[in-house]
């Protein structure tokens, strides 16, 4: 599966037992801001096929061929959804954390 965690243990792998709450605030921090980066780049209409690729590489399915707008604009809803649910995951684990 791609992605940075397996869509099971997303929230276990997020937060290591072990960790300092400084540790967790970085890892949270980090997260929520690498997947925001990924959102907002994908709501710019205008990229071109391999780089809609590449802002999309870690979603857990594969692009097919993207030789036409109605399969792009399908497919960046796909990742834009995909990262939503990622960023409102990190922001929970943050909120049960209070890290926020």
């Amino acid at each position: 599966m791609f992605g940075i965690f397996n869509k099971k243990k997303k929230i276990e792998g997020l937060m290591k037992d072990g960790m300092s709450r400084s540790q967790k605030r970085a890892r949270v921090q980090t997260y929520k801001s690498y997947y925001e980066g990924k959102i907002k780049t994908l709501e710019e209409k205008k990229l071109s096929p391999p780089l809609l690729i590449l802002a999309c590489k870690d979603a857990p399915f594969e692009p097919g061929i993207l030789d036409s707008k109605s399969k792009r604009n399908a497919y960046i809803r796909k990742c834009l959804k995909y990262y939503r649910q990622q960023l409102a995951i990190i922001e929970k684990e943050a909120k049960q954390l209070k890290i926020y």
